[in-house]
């Protein structure tokens, strides 16, 4: 009788899928850009000038150096960086709105002599999530020391390692099981046959559902 029990129990125990690496955006996910807001050029309101942006505005205080802390979601590790476009591939270009500007984002703090950067960043959620995901670039710069993989978690598990090919920007996302929502979300950078080398990276957009 105990046998049957304890088959019963485990029986009744819900298996949860686990959650999966995702190369592309979805279609249901809506597309979120860090944008520094310049009053003294803006020509119309702020919610027409941010009506002129494609997806959603991710309002953030500086271009460079600033923490990512508003909705959607909260970021830990992650800081503004102004000057990504002019120095990695595979950025994508924002529109030109007055009093609006696109900025990119880091895992490191620019100071005059070095980059400081940190790792693991860590993202938590303040609404329900099924995908979280960004384009994570690469240096185009000779002799330029960045990551070449990332380590994907949810909820402190492993998913997935992913490279990063060199000079160009790839899409690392996690999304949920049907049914299910992503816990927060564990992003490692590292760099090949360097365990524990702190590398930094630079996206200029995130994509959440």
């Amino acid at each position: 009788m105990k046998t049957i029990f304890v088959a019963l129990t485990l029986l009744s125990t819900p298996l949860y899928a686990a959650p999966y690496i995702v190369y592309t955006p979805s279609s249901s996910t809506q597309h979120h850009t860090p944008v520094v807001v310049d009053n003294k050029k803006l020509k119309t309101t702020l919610a027409e000038a941010k009506a002129q942006f494609p997806g959603e505005e991710y309002i953030v205080l500086a271009d460079t150096n600033a923490a990512l802390t508003h909705a959607p979601a909260v970021f830990n590790g992650l800081w503004t960086y102004n000057n990504v476009s002019s120095s990695f591939y595979g950025i994508s270009k924002a529109p030109k709105v007055d009093g609006l500007k696109a900025t990119g984002v880091s895992n490191f703090v620019v100071t005059q002599t070095t980059l400081s950067p940190t790792y693991p960043v860590n993202v938590s959620f303040t609404k329900p999530t099924k995908e979280f995901g960004v384009f994570l670039a690469t240096t185009n710069m000779a002799g330029g020391v960045f990551t070449d993989s990332v380590t994907v978690k949810v909820g402190g598990i492993e998913v997935d390692t992913v490279s990063l090919p060199a000079f160009q920007s790839t899409f690392v996302g996690v999304r949920a099981s049907d049914g299910e929502v992503l816990g927060p979300v564990t992003f490692t950078p590292s760099i090949f046959g360097n365990p524990g080398y702190v590398a930094p990276f630079v996206t200029d957009s995130f994509y959440i559902e």
